[in-house]
């Protein structure tokens, strides 16, 4: 099995000029192929001349150091650029490595865009080296950028940040100091082409956590109607777990529960609504359980979700009652000017 670390720089329109279907246009895509020891084998680097966004945005300018005139002289076009690549990339079976969850979703969307059909099965399986960095190095807060874990390992970049190349480079070696066990078990899935029917969901346990990524519905209430996604079972075992907190919301796009399995414990879900390019929602729902530290604070919140639900009752209740100001009937008499 080989990998393919991958970096993508892309360039984007304005408030007005921005493209619904691309709202993020490739530039430059930068690659490091490793062999299973993700040891480096080769490199890839090349500007992509842009078609969609013809300046660069003042958000892009800021971060990534390149200018029109150099991806119009030195680009090329971006179907002639993926035939560069894929014929890089080979034949023989090669897994994705990004860091991050951006790059592969954009780059199939360019893809579509240009009506390509991508040599690689969708869903992408592949490893974000991100999020694998964040579960080996648990004490770090949020999601680490690349810099960080750079820093933290002591790595010296070839070349400055937010290049394609100088990236892909930076996360291949960042990844040779991780732990390959927890990268190979962590793997990633991009449902950009997410399932369509339920043969096709996906159902996938990692070693502390399951995930199920549902089809696509028509409404975004119906998702949380589907049994799959309702449901509360064990991670463990399988079998049925009592919900002591019903699933609630506050913004429609992201739920929250807790279960009791009898034999296991405590165990929490989370579910993400999310909406496809067409106009339809999905759900991406994981399950994990609880230590009693966190089934506590997981109790905490669910008592203040509930303080402030209660709360915009009784202020919804008052507005109600509140008497309506009657107005003047007949004409107003008018005074005279002394």
């Amino acid at each position: 099995m080989k990998y393919i670390v991958l970096d993508l720089e892309w360039n984007q329109g304005t408030e007005r000029t921005t493209v619904r279907t691309m709202p993020f246009e490739i530039v430059e895509i930068g690659a490091v192929k490793l062999d299973d020891a993700f040891a480096e084998i080769d490199r890839f680097q090349v500007l992509v001349r842009p078609q969609v966004y013809k300046t660069i945005n003042r958000e892009t300018r800021r971060v990534v150091p390149l200018d029109m005139k150099e991806l119009k002289r030195d680009g090329v076009p971006f179907c002639e650029a993926m035939r560069l690549f894929f014929q890089w990339c080979g034949k023989e079976p090669y897994s994705f490595c990004t860091w991050g969850s951006m790059d592969l979703t954009e780059f199939q969307r360019n893809l579509k865009y240009y009506r390509l059909k991508p040599p690689f099965e969708t869903p992408v399986y592949y490893y974000d080296i991100q999020k694998c960095f964040g579960i080996e190095y648990p004490d770090e807060k949020g999601l680490s950028s690349l810099q960080d874990a750079v820093d933290k390992m002591k790595i010296k970049p070839e070349e400055p940040y937010h290049r394609a190349l100088s990236d892909a480079l930076c996360t291949s070696k960042v990844m040779r100091k991780m732990s390959r066990t927890i990268i190979k078990q962590y793997f990633s899935v991009d449902y950009y082409e997410n399932p369509k029917t339920k043969e096709q969901e996906l159902h996938i346990e990692y070693p502390d956590y399951t995930l199920l990524i549902s089809r696509e519905f028509e409404r975004r209430e119906d998702v949380m109607r589907d049994p799959d996604v309702s449901s509360t079972r064990c991670m463990v075992c399988k079998g049925p777990a009592r919900r002591r907190i019903p699933w609630h919301t506050n913004s429609n796009r992201i739920y929250y529960s807790e279960a009791l399995c009898p034999k296991h414990g405590y165990e929490y879900g989370k579910v993400r609504i999310k909406k496809t390019d067409t106009g339809k929602f999905y759900a991406e729902k994981t399950i994990k359980m609880l230590s009693d530290k966190e089934e506590k604070e997981v109790q905490r919140r669910w008592r203040e979700f509930r303080e402030r639900r209660n709360k915009k009752k009784r202020e919804q209740r008052l507005s109600s009652k509140r008497p309506v100001p009657k107005k003047r009937g007949g004409r107003q008499e008018k005074k005279a000017i002394p």
